[in-house]
């Protein structure tokens, strides 16, 4: 099921598996009879070319079977065609469902929900006599997603009472899910892979191709560790220390008119994360690469211009990176040994073989947008702080225990990836549902982070119900869940984490600033979400105590 046209889906490792797709995307009675009355009349055409020796008329036999059957995909059904996943496979199905329908047995090949009352199913279509999974009313939902991507399967699933539903994004049948319990089977590996899930879309903007959000098993685990090994308390402490000296060397440079934290976030890690990953950064480029990677994530969920910028910054990235790369390995580079530009740069695969230059550039990006989306977050710091001054005065205070709370809090309450997607790996029940080989599914967050049945009053913002409720890696999903080195969880969530916890300590401490009258409220109709005026700051500067520090750090960033 992925979008390779011509080659049988990696979702379906056998025929029977596709069988069982093939007969979810032909739901509809008229749907199946239009393919049924394309497949005969091909057939017909076929057999009278051969027999009258016209083979003009055998190229007709296509375009008579498509014709009907494409009309009962895009018009009735409003999905997509087997045949564009996999021809051969499509073409096997399409003759037997014309055996079935002409020996009477087709109705008993349907799933469950599509057969007539009182039949079963038959070997061909086994279906499980599992209840059928709620449906959304809508024929595709990919627009009311867009309008409220953060939201929609939490409140369609509170709608139907169920902790998920069916429905289709860009006319591909698509499972939501959201809970704790929900999240639990997603992270399940044995259950869920990755390989062909991610839209393309997204492939082409926020992932890229080849990179570890699309593999599975041992080269999933194998190209972690990779990730993991530049994790460590010391590497990430480093991080988090030049992107202190970079806060407050802006400081001490501001002007007095307003500044948005957003976009001055976003510079900020740019410099960072360039500085500890090892990636050259000249002063004169700060400003372009800062816009490259901040469009690779904050324009991949767009539509229309947005979306193009992150289209066209996804090319430009990765040849720069590339460019680094390349200058590593044959030695006109030279960058600290251990670095994480470095890690990637003289990696090699599950097979021994180094990353090719491409997919290296894909990793250290991997590295360096995380880091710089960050910046949503700490635009979420500066946005709690101001609305809740009694965490602002705890944290001023030095109560580093209630910071670890608070962080965490942010991370539940705010938005920030509003879903994640996987594809079963073969047919299963989960609470009495039946989930068919090869299903997109489509694992709420936002959703997660804000259940009732796991957090008390979830939509108000609370830091001390850490003291309180049970958390785990299933029910606290803000950069996915499970296990760090087994699923497909964000390794860079501990940056983040630290990186926040940093950011708070300056905003209450080290940095003066006022917040100016403007729109704070939580726009949840962007991707990512923000505060409609990406929180302005104004006569933003250091207070006295702090200002001995900054010119070490000057001269430590320059150097």
């Amino acid at each position: 099921m992925n979008e390779h046209n011509g080659h049988p889906s990696p979702a379906h490792t056998s025929f029977d598996e596709f069988w069982q797709y093939y007969l979810r995307e032909h739901s509809s009675g008229l749907n199946r009879a239009l393919h049924l009355t394309g497949t005969a009349a091909a057939l017909v055409l076929a057999g009278t070319a051969l027999v009258r020796r016209k083979p003009r008329l055998l190229l007709l036999a296509p375009l008579v079977g498509y014709a009907p059957a494409w009309f009962g995909h895009f018009v009735v059904e409003r999905n997509r065609p087997a045949s564009f996943h996999s021809p051969l496979w499509s073409l096997r199905a399409d003759l037997r469902m014309l055996r079935l329908a002409v020996t009477g047995r087709l109705n008993d090949a349907l799933p469950r929900d599509d057969a007539a009352p009182g039949q079963a199913a038959s070997p061909e279509g086994a279906a499980s006599a599992a209840r059928p999974i709620p449906r959304d009313p809508l024929p595709d939902s990919t627009l009311a997603l867009l309008m409220d991507p953060y939201r929609l399967v939490m409140r369609q699933c509170r709608k139907l009472g169920a902790d998920l539903f069916e429905t289709r994004l860009l006319l591909q049948r698509t499972i939501c899910m959201t809970g704790p319990e929900a999240s639990r089977l997603f992270h399940d590996t044995s259950r869920f892979m990755r390989k062909g899930a991610a839209p393309l879309r997204l492939q082409a903007t926020l992932f890229g191709r080849g990179g570890v959000q699309m593999l599975d098993d041992a080269a999933h685990r194998h190209r972690k560790r990779m990730f993991l090994s530049m994790m460590t308390p010391e590497s990430i402490q480093r991080l988090v220390d030049i992107a202190a000296d970079v806060w407050r060397a802006q400081a001490r440079r501001a002007a007095p008119e307003d500044v948005a934290l957003y976009e001055q976030a976003q510079e900020i890690l740019t410099r960072a994360v360039c500085t500890w990953a090892g990636v050259p950064l000249g002063e004169d480029e700060v400003q372009k690469r800062t816009r490259t990677l901040t469009a690779l994530f904050d324009g991949a969920g767009a539509l229309g211009p947005r979306h193009w910028a992150s289209l066209l910054s996804r090319q430009e990235a990765n040849a720069w990176i590339a460019g680094v790369v390349a200058r590593i390995r044959d030695g006109s580079l030279g960058v600290p040994e251990g670095s994480p530009v470095h890690l990637v740069a003289t990696y090699r695969d599950v097979d021994g073989n180094l990353l090719s230059p491409k997919i290296a550039a894909v990793e250290i990006l991997n590295v360096l947008r995380p880091t710089v989306a960050v910046s949503v977050y700490l635009t979420f710091v500066a946005h709690a702080l101001h609305h809740h001054p009694a965490s602002r005065q705890r944290i001023a205070a030095g109560d580093d225990v209630y910071l670890d709370r608070f962080v965490q809090e942010v991370r539940r309450f705010y938005p920030f990836f509003p879903s994640i997607v996987a594809r079963t790996r073969h047919a299963f029940e989960w609470q009495g549902y039946r989930f068919p080989a090869g299903a997109r599914v489509m694992l709420d967050l936002y959703g997660t982070n804000h259940d009732p049945r796991a957090w008390s009053d979830p939509d108000r913002f609370d830091p001390d119900r850490f003291l309180r409720e049970q958390v785990d890696a299933f029910n606290l999903v803000p950069q996915g869940g499970g296990d760090h080195h087994v699923t497909h969880r964000c390794p860079g969530e501990w940056i983040a984490i630290e990186l926040m916890k940093a950011t708070a300590r300056l905003l209450t401490g080290e940095l003066r600033y006022e917040v100016p009258p403007q729109d704070l409220e939580i726009d949840y109709t962007r991707l990512p979400a923000l505060p409609r005026s990406h929180f302005v700051m104004r006569n933003v500067g250091l207070r006295a105590e702090a200002t001995g520090r900054v010119a070490t750090a000057e001269a430590g960033l320059s150097g």
